[in-house]
């Protein structure tokens, strides 16, 4: 939508640019780099195919980031103290996210059958208390979509898919 109205032919780096700073607006590094390759080998194509003469895309000073990264700021021990110590239904949920980083949908996302509390060992025998450790398994997120409310999705990234100590 930010250079749609630019005809391909008279596409320069400084709209590029400028699409690349609304981008930085509402999406991640990732996201606008994820962009940028796309619309490089778009380009690129385009040269293949006759349909443009250069990539202006290399006239960029420098590929796009993020000027303005928003640092993650870990919660204190105070701060962590303060949120356990509340009383509500939430606090088993706020426990859960304190003591495993899980994220909030990942969170919402479990199920019973995604919690090993009972560990055996490779023969399927039950593991001595003192050698056991529960663990959880993310496998899916709880996130809302327009449109279809809340439904279960798996992560983004496979890396995303993981098992926890409960520890």
């Amino acid at each position: 939508p930010h250079i749609g109205h630019v005809k391909l032919n008279e596409l320069k780096a400084p709209h590029i640019d400028q699409m690349y700073a609304e981008l930085e607006k509402n999406l991640g590094e990732y996201s606008i780099k994820q962009c940028h390759r796309t619309l490089t080998k778009a380009l690129n194509d385009a040269i293949t195919e006759k349909t443009l003469a250069f990539n202006p895309t290399i006239h960029l000073v420098e590929p796009p980031t993020i000027k303005n990264k928003k640092k993650i700021i870990p919660l204190t021990f105070t701060e962590i103290d303060r949120i356990l110590s509340v009383e509500s239904e939430w606090s088993p949920l706020f426990t859960l996210l304190v003591f495993t980083g899980l994220r909030r949908g990942e969170a919402l996302g479990l199920s019973w059958d995604h919690i090993d509390l009972d560990e055996k060992d490779a023969v399927g025998r039950h593991k001595k208390w003192e050698d056991r450790s529960p663990t959880l398994k993310v496998t899916r997120s709880l996130v809302s979509l327009t449109g279809k409310g809340l439904v279960l999705v798996p992560p983004k990234t496979d890396s995303s898919v993981r098992t926890v100590s409960l520890d």
